[in-house]
């Protein structure tokens, strides 16, 4: 029950963000351009010093146990996302919509949404542990679930996978964790508020995308399939393989509350960018989005 109150109040104040961001979609103080400048802020400047701040701590062996033990599990927890698309849509019909699905299986909004759930409901070492996890989703987001919606060289899908923001800051910040090295307490507050700012700015953002939706038009047989297999069918299945193995209670949640994540906003970004069915992706993305809301603390109740 404790588990549920915390994943409820996180959530709670998530959705008050949202909201924001739909109200001020609605009153035309936030237009697309700004939507888009907004998540290219979050993605390349705030989420990476959030990501960054996460590894001040203080190095300890069970620290770095845990955090090889979370990266194997979210390599096991990724191959199953993988799996599963390619069980169930792998008849690449002609619209589009089973890369969509497979795309939003394999990459969550574990970015937008999970880290700053996790960052208000359990802290500074839970985004540590996961910005560890979101790691191979973030690599395969720019190497195989680009090469799902389009032909891609070898060379651009190397870059991808290893020269982003995320993956680069959380290099950085374990070479820091490693070698024990603190920053000056001028810039560690710096960078603290920049990367505070990440949760706000990435759900108003969310909130400003949801504002251009009409649901009565985004509630399909599809959209709700992909949305059961996204925040119930994957965590449920990891909740019930973890819970007798994993005896950290952190790195559990960790694992399960971002595997429930919704699909990811870059879904639809990059559908539009190389020409796939964006139009879907964006109804899959709300649908998901907005059950979410409720789907997660229920979830958390059985942690």
């Amino acid at each position: 029950m404790e588990m549920f109150v915390i994943m409820a109040e996180s959530q709670a104040v998530l959705l008050l963000y949202i909201l924001t961001g739909v109200l001020i979609r609605r009153l035309k103080l936030l237009d697309g351009p700004r939507i888009q400048g907004f998540m290219q802020f979050v993605l390349y400047v705030t989420l990476p010093c959030t990501i960054f701040n996460s590894t001040d701590l203080d190095f300890s062996a069970e620290r770095l146990r845990a955090a090889w033990w979370t990266l194997i599990l979210s390599l096991l927890i990724t191959g199953l996302s993988i799996l599963l698309g390619w069980l169930l849509f792998r008849r690449q019909d002609k619209s589009g919509e089973d890369k969509i699905i497979r795309f939003g299986l394999m990459c969550s909004n574990s970015t937008f949404a999970g880290i700053p759930l996790l960052s208000y409901a359990f802290g500074q070492e839970a985004v540590f542990y996961a910005s560890i996890f979101i790691a191979p989703a973030r690599i395969l987001l720019w190497s195989a679930g680009v090469s799902l919606l389009t032909a891609l060289p070898l060379k651009s899908k190397v870059k991808n996978m290893f020269l982003n923001p995320a993956t680069i800051a959380l290099a950085i910040g374990f070479i820091r964790l490693l070698s024990g090295v603190h920053l000056h307490p001028v810039l560690t507050t710096a960078l603290r508020g920049i990367g505070d700012l990440t949760a706000p700015l990435s759900m108003i953002t969310v909130g400003g995308i949801l504002a251009e939706v009409n649901f009565s038009e985004v509630v399909e047989k599809r959209t709700l399939l992909f949305s059961f297999l996204r925040l119930v069918v994957l965590p449920g299945l990891v909740l019930l393989a973890l819970k007798p193995l994993v005896r950290d209670d952190l790195i559990l949640a960790v694992c399960v509350i971002l595997t429930a994540m919704p699909a990811g906003t870059m879904t639809a970004l990059l559908a539009r960018k190389y020409q796939a069915n964006d139009a879907f992706a964006s109804k899959c993305i709300t649908v998901s989005t907005v059950l979410s809301l409720v789907t997660v603390p229920l979830l958390a109740y059985f942690l």
